[in-house]
């Protein structure tokens, strides 16, 4: 088994996609020895994904996942980028291995799922409330990613200008991620994501997602199962208990 994977497992690039979240993923490499930056913007893409196996125990591969922006800042995770890695790694090694990401919580299981792919981790907590520029938002950290989740409906432009302006008068001890939902029943929320270090809003966030569940969860206003609907399409959300599974469609255009 051992031999199998050193042998298939090798430095390979390769551009990808979840739910209409766009990357650049670089296998068994580091980022100091790409110019990522260039071809995040060269090919117009979101993020820059760097996969490196950390260990095996049995027929169980440990990874981890670091991920780097287009301003050359580094994030905490990546949800959709998760989905992708468990793509690639599926045409990589196919179905002789189980796969999970390393993160400092913990690990987080990869699976291929009805939907796509998933990742199942647990359901981040609202650590407090706040107005900022008239609205009021959650503070989520979903895997070490943060985000500021508001009910309030905003435009494009108004969701980029307090996401650029939050950012740049340094509010927090670290930039954060915006986004604007709409719970529109027990089973369906609309989410729309202005990402730090992208500095844009992007079609689909899936840290973003999970972070606008739990803000339904917190005010009690959705189910154990539910859509979440996002510009490149939905991220299908289960829990149980205090644990989510997320999952959704994910693509490798090139190896």
């Amino acid at each position: 088994m051992k031999e199998f994977v050193k042998n298939n497992l090798q430095s390979k690039y390769c551009l990808g996609s979840a739910t209409g979240n766009t990357f650049f993923l670089a296998l068994e490499q580091r980022p100091e020895r790409i110019d990522y930056r260039a071809i995040l913007h060269r090919f117009d893409l979101d993020s820059a994904l760097f996969v490196n196996l950390e260990g095996e125990e049995n027929a169980h591969l440990f990874f981890r996942m670091s991920v780097w922006e287009r301003d050359g800042s580094q994030s905490a995770f990546c949800g959709n980028g998760s989905r992708a890695i468990a793509r690639l790694l599926d045409m990589t090694l196919g179905n002789t291995h189980r796969y999970s990401l390393l993160v400092d919580s913990g690990k987080i299981a990869l699976n291929s799922h009805a939907k796509g792919y998933s990742f199942s981790c647990s359901i981040p907590r609202v650590e407090e409330s706040l107005h900022l520029e008239n609205h009021l938002f959650y503070l989520i950290y979903a895997l070490g990613e943060p985000h500021l989740v508001t009910l309030d409906p905003l435009t494009d432009a108004e969701l980029t200008s307090i996401g650029k302006k939050v950012n740049k008068l340094k509010l927090f001890a670290h930039t954060v991620n915006l986004n604007t939902i709409s719970i529109a029943g027990p089973h369906l929320i609309a989410n729309k994501t202005y990402e730090r270090g992208v500095e844009r809003i992007t079609s689909a966030c899936g840290s973003g997602s999970l972070s606008a569940y739990a803000v339904a969860k917190h005010l009690s206003q959705i189910a154990n199962t539910a859509v979440i609907e996002n510009r490149g399409g939905a991220i299908w959300i289960d829990t149980e208990g205090e644990n989510a599974t997320m999952a959704g469609q994910a693509h490798i255009y090139s190896v």
